[in-house]
């Protein structure tokens, strides 16, 4: 009679724990199926300076950019939509450039208008020639495992470990999502006030508006997009 017991409360263990198993698939299916369905939402434009102002970078082809001109990114996400961005460069190195900040994600809320460099700061196009290619993420939830690998890189950003890690993880994340192919694509205009810039002949007085045309994202559960830029 023991050992019936005895058997007995093992076999209604195991029942016990595969319904818990199913309990936590169920639960963490839920949280995929709610994430697969959310939204994604932002604006973006790579900004180049000219003698009228700063204008977006037209990509609907691959753009071929001159030598020592003079760049900045725009992004703009929706509250909901986590975005992260990289650069593979001419001399195939591989640098996060968004966020910029170890446990950004943790200290601020998305939503925020980002300017790369910031203020009047400009990227220089510099040789060698070749193409640059930016990683543009954007998800409804935070990929902590890639911010993880954000911050070390940040801590040791001449560990070339680490880089391979970092563009493993981009690859890996791209591959896992490559069935999110519902989006769309158009122009949006954007203006606001600018200060001074200097750079490609274009000088201009503070408190002058600036216009420009980005791309609006809507996406479901997920976006990706390699830009890819030519330079001399």
């Amino acid at each position: 009679p023991d050992f019936e017991i005895e058997v007995r409360f093992v076999m209604l263990r195991s029942r016990l724990q595969l319904i818990a198993l199913l309990l936590i698939c169920l639960f963490w299916t839920g949280i995929a199926d709610l994430h697969a369905d959310a939204p994604v939402e932002f604006k973006w434009a790579l900004l180049m300076d000219t003698p009228t102002g700063l204008s977006a970078v037209d990509f609907s082809s691959t753009p071929e950019i001159a030598k020592g001109a003079t760049l900045q990114l725009y992004l703009k996400p929706e509250p909901s939509t986590y975005l992260y961005l990289f650069l593979l460069d001419s001399s195939n190195v591989f640098t996060p450039i968004f966020p910029g900040s170890q446990n950004y994600y943790a200290h601020q809320d998305p939503g925020k208008e980002i300017r790369i460099p910031a203020g009047e700061n400009r990227f220089t196009i510099v040789p060698p020639p070749g193409q640059e290619k930016f990683y543009l993420l954007a998800s409804p939830k935070r990929l902590v495992k890639l911010e993880k690998l954000i911050d070390d890189y940040l801590y040791q950003p001449d560990s070339i470990n680490t880089q391979a890690e970092l563009f493993k993880e981009v690859r890996l994340i791209r591959r896992a999502h490559s069935k999110f192919k519902q989006f769309t694509e158009t122009g949006m205009p954007v203006s606001g006030t600018r200060r001074e810039i200097r750079g490609q002949g274009a000088t201009r007085g503070s408190g002058d508006r600036e216009t420009f045309v980005a791309t609006h994202v809507s996406a479901v559960g997920f976006y990706s997009r390699i830009l890819r830029v030519n330079h001399e």
